[in-house]
């Protein structure tokens, strides 16, 4: 069932797989999460290189082989590639290319980054401006830090393909759903500006966001061969712009629509604010004198503490 976006906030009822039963609503980050993590891509020409050990920045993967999925880029990487990757005017700049070598062969170059950061449950959220055209793949996910795909699983916050423009689509994969349970949201402006797209992850659920709009909830409550996600560890997020594919191909590509450019205002990471001591009181000091005249310590006894008046043997 696909979920139109209205300017005027209807409740609508939704029947969902899992046997998932609840009301869209318009919710946005809850009011108990602070930022722990974000990137405004407001300094630099090109996002700040990270590392895992640091759990900070970004970090490349390159390469080709079409990616498990048959796609036609080659990644590079964006801090050797500033025709691929830069920031400007605050807005990060994901571009698919295509240019032809020494022998006349046609290749296609792009970017996929991923944090050097992980976490486990929060709100994950991106403001993101689509590139068009057929062939084209961005997507906007996370993958477990340590563990093995599917079985430990997959969050696909966004993805869209440009043979479908105007929907955007929200996956989770499993061992037993390893091609992913997804739904998608009509979204006709989705390449003509920015939207915000979210996953809201906690020990009870996973919830998928459009500019605050809810539209997809997978429970926890199921085997871990269906929903992985709380046995998992930590998740760290993808931004990447794919080409062609077993899915971004599978209506044919238009090669004249080169180059396309996925833009990224921000990303951000919430988790719960967890109260801790506000303020400490010291309690009045004690000034009583005790006398130890004639009491014999027995043999190997540490020493001798005195609380509340008691005498207490350290051993």
């Amino acid at each position: 069932m696909l979920i139109k976006s209205m300017n005027t906030i209807r409740t609508i009822i939704l029947c969902f797989s899992f046997l998932q039963l609840f009301t869209l609503t318009v919710n946005g980050v809850p009011a108990d999460y602070q930022m722990v993590w974000h990137d405004e891509f407001d300094t630099g020409t090109t996002p700040e290189l990270g590392s895992i050990k640091r759990h900070d920045g970004w970090i490349y993967s390159y390469g080709g082989g079409g990616w498990g999925n048959g796609e036609l880029q080659y990644y590079v990487k964006g801090n050797e590639s500033p025709e691929n990757c830069f920031i400007k005017d605050g807005i990060l700049h994901i571009v698919l290319t295509k240019d032809v070598d020494a022998l006349g062969n046609v290749r296609y170059h792009s970017i996929r980054m991923r944090t050097g950061g992980n976490w486990k449950y929060g709100y994950f959220e991106a403001s993101i401006k689509l590139p068009s055209g057929s062939g084209t793949w961005p997507a906007f996910w996370m993958m477990p830090a340590t563990g093995g795909w599917p079985d430990d699983g997959e969050i696909d916050i966004m993805e869209a393909v440009g043979n479908t423009p105007g929907y955007v689509y929200s996956t989770v994969h499993s061992k037993k759903y390893k091609s992913g349970i997804a739904r998608s949201f009509e979204l006709p402006t989705s390449q003509d500006g920015f939207h915000k797209y979210a996953v809201e992850w906690t020990s009870s659920y996973l919830r998928f966001y459009v500019d605050d709009i809810m539209f997809y909830q997978v429970a926890a409550n199921q085997d871990y061969n269906v929903y992985p996600f709380n046995d998992a560890g930590a998740f760290y997020i993808i931004l990447n712009l794919a080409f062609g594919g077993s899915w971004g191909g599978a209506a044919g590509v238009n090669l004249d629509c080169l180059p396309q450019t996925m833009e990224v205002d921000y990303v951000r990471v919430y988790q719960p604010n967890v109260s801790g001591i506000q303020h400490v009181v010291r309690q009045q000091e004690h000034n009583d004198v005790y006398s130890l005249a004639g009491y014999k310590l027995p043999k190997k006894t540490k020493g001798i503490n005195i609380i509340n008046g008691k005498k207490i043997l350290i051993k």
